[in-house]
């Protein structure tokens, strides 16, 4: 036996479809149609007639009516979009809550994708509801619902010049960045700075002193927006910074300012408001 025969005999009857879809519905979140019900018993029939008998085009109609009568609703759709290629095949499908289109009407509820009709190039399905939706995926909030900004507020960054008559907390950190990362550097060196800083506040109850080497996962996330410049939207970085809490205040020694691009100061209230 083959593996693609073993796939298609676990999966109990031949109403799975076996073709890709990227599309409408992704095959990687059908799941076979193992539902003990009346409609199950006649796609049943059907598959096991011979095509084009009189039998069949009985047992179709039979199961139009059916399907009519528990609300199942009908479409005309592409088959590489709802992966229905011959009539009496069908899946079990978790319609996300943010799905639009033929599904709209089914989001948060896992349905039944029934083919009973082929023509050229297209299908007529049938699709219901036989549940709840049990994926997570259907399970996301919608964007409508979700909070406009869960990241807390970014502290303002100090002048020089107003350094000593503010109290800060100061980070430094080092590298020659080109002038495309430089951007991304220092952006995300200063978010990471501000989530550490709060951090470690909460932990110790003091802002931290000293080197410190920690790991982020950068975003976007609920603390971190910040992408890298090449395309990327997510990943981990390994930050080294040095911090100077100043709770008076004071001014840079004398040649430091020639690093100013590695540098930045935050004012203390302005982190203690974003903390909660």
């Amino acid at each position: 036996m083959k593996v693609h025969d073993l796939y298609r005999a676990e999966l109990g009857h031949q109403r799975m479809p076996q073709y890709y879809s990227g599309g409408t519905i992704p095959k990687c979140d059908i799941k076979p149609d193992a539902m003990n019900d009346l409609i199950a018993a006649r796609l049943a029939r059907l598959q096991a007639c011979d095509p084009w008998s009189s039998e069949k085009a009985y047992h179709r109609e039979s199961l139009e009516r059916l399907c009519e009568a528990h609300g199942y609703l009908g479409f005309w759709v592409d088959p590489r979009d709802y992966l229905v290629h011959r009539v009496g095949q069908s899946f079990l499908y978790d319609v996300p809550i943010d799905k639009r289109g033929n599904l709209a009407p089914f989001a948060g509820k896992r349905v039944r994708v029934a083919c009973l009709h082929s023509g050229a190039f297209r299908r007529h399905v049938r699709i219901g509801a036989v549940g709840e939706a049990q994926t997570r995926k259907t399970q996301r909030a919608k964007k409508a619902d979700k909070p406009k900004n869960l990241r807390p507020p970014r502290p303002r960054l100090l002048g020089q010049d107003e350094l000593v008559s503010t109290p800060h907390l100061l980070a430094r950190f080092t590298g020659v960045w080109t002038r495309m990362g430089h951007r991304y550097a220092h952006g995300l060196r200063l978010q990471a700075a501000v989530w550490y800083a709060r951090r470690f506040r909460e932990w110790t109850g003091s802002w931290p002193q000293g080197t410190h080497e920690f790991i982020i996962k950068y975003g976007p996330t609920d603390e971190f927006e910040i992408r890298a410049p090449c395309g990327g939207k997510e990943g981990y970085c390994e930050i080294r910074l040095h911090f100077e809490a100043r709770p008076a205040g004071a001014a840079f020694v004398e040649g430091d300012a020639e690093a100013g691009f590695n540098w930045f100061a935050m004012p203390i209230d302005d982190l203690l408001e974003g903390m909660n």
